[in-house]
């Protein structure tokens, strides 16, 4: 007999990498990536491995024998990195045979591969990248993105419309964004709307709804508090709004991106300098805006409305040199530069996210 491993005939060259005989026995050991195993599915933390071994009749190609072995292997598709970015395999499977992992790309279809042949696509980006999601769950910020075919070539694998699942791959990396500090306890950061702009004295739970005048200002402001470590600084890093308590939820209107006020916004952001009294003792753990009251689209039929206010915010180190993260919330777009941030500096710092009670609009 003739032995076929996988598609491919045991021949002598390749019975040096794999075959190992005995007297009256031969053992194959084939690597689980070898091209003469397929990938029968992909998981996240596993891929499943297929050998394919036949005796066959030299004289007519008969089917003697067939043996069939499936494995799973523990294998790390997808790994984040303290920095902010993110690296992904993708393995083409068996059931997509005509798929090019080439032409695989993230979510935003600009973002191909670092390398690829023809079984494998690796990807590497940061997590603001490359249509890169954001939410958070408890103390937890989820990253998620997905490898597929873009739209047009879905359905051209062939040349023609396939019947081929579609090759999707989900990535995900998680991020612990509460921390304590030694010495100093758990840290918290609040969110609390003012009564008016001297910001002594602000609505209690009790007191919401809090009822405002459609372009009346709100007046708020975000502390860290339980911490007297002057070298640390906190930064209003993004803030929006929705119509609903849920962070997450659509529409949302942007109020601070990157530090800075929405360039879109025509009733922008004013940000409102903090010194130091008899209440606040470190200034630089405080931030205090102003926005003013506004109606969503979809609740502009309606007699009253109401919005949420949240915001992401980043603990950071008050000594940093100008330019960081932590050199100052933006005051104008005059210097777009400002209120900018790497990803690396990101996560090297801490983040919170707080959101504010509902207001209702009259």
């Amino acid at each position: 007999f003739v032995v076929l491993v996988g598609k491919r005939l045991l021949n002598h060259e390749l019975a040096q990498q794999y075959l190992t005989e005995g007297d009256a026995d031969f053992t194959i050991t084939v690597p689980f990536s070898s091209p003469d195993a397929v990938f029968e599915s992909v998981h996240p933390s596993s891929v499943r491995s297929r050998l394919d071994v036949a005796l066959l009749n030299p004289y007519n190609n008969m089917t003697i024998k067939y043996f069939s072995l499936a494995c799973s292997f523990l294998k790390t598709l997808t790994e984040c990195f303290s920095n902010g970015t993110m690296t992904a395999l993708a393995v083409k499977v068996e059931s997509a045979p005509s798929l090019n992992p080439g032409q695989l790309t993230l979510s935003d279809p600009a973002c191909g591969p670092t390398y690829s042949d023809d079984r494998f696509a690796y990807f590497h980006f940061t997590v603001n990248s490359c249509g890169t999601t954001r939410k958070f769950i408890n103390n937890v910020m989820l990253y998620e993105n997905e490898i597929s075919l873009p739209d047009e070539l879905k359905v051209k694998l062939n040349g023609t419309t396939s019947s081929e699942e579609e090759y999707q791959l989900k990535v995900s990396c998680y991020y612990v964004v509460s921390f304590a500090e030694t010495g100093t306890g758990r840290q918290m950061v609040r969110m609390r709307l003012a009564q008016d702009a001297s910001y002594n004295t602000f609505h209690q739970e009790e007191d919401y709804p809090v009822v405002r005048y459609l372009r009346q200002p709100l007046h708020f402001e975000v502390e860290l508090t339980r911490s007297s470590d002057p070298k640390i600084a906190l930064v209003l890093d993004h803030c929006w709004a929705t119509p609903n308590e849920d962070r997450d939820s659509r529409p949302r209107w942007n109020l601070i991106i990157n530090g800075c006020e929405n360039p879109e916004d025509p009733y922008r952001v004013v940000f409102h300098p903090v010194v130091a009294d008899a209440r606040v003792h470190f200034p630089p753990h405080v931030k205090r805006f102003e926005v003013y009251m506004f109606s969503f689209v979809e609740d502009a039929v309606e007699p009253s409305g109401q919005v949420f206010v949240h915001c992401d915010v980043v603990i950071c180190d008050a000594s940093s040199p100008s330019g960081s993260p932590c050199s100052g919330q933006c005051v104008s777009q005059d210097n777009p530069k400002r209120g900018q941030r790497h990803v690396k500096d990101l996560f090297e710092e801490r983040h919170f996210y707080v959101s504010s009670g509902y207001i209702l609009w009259v």
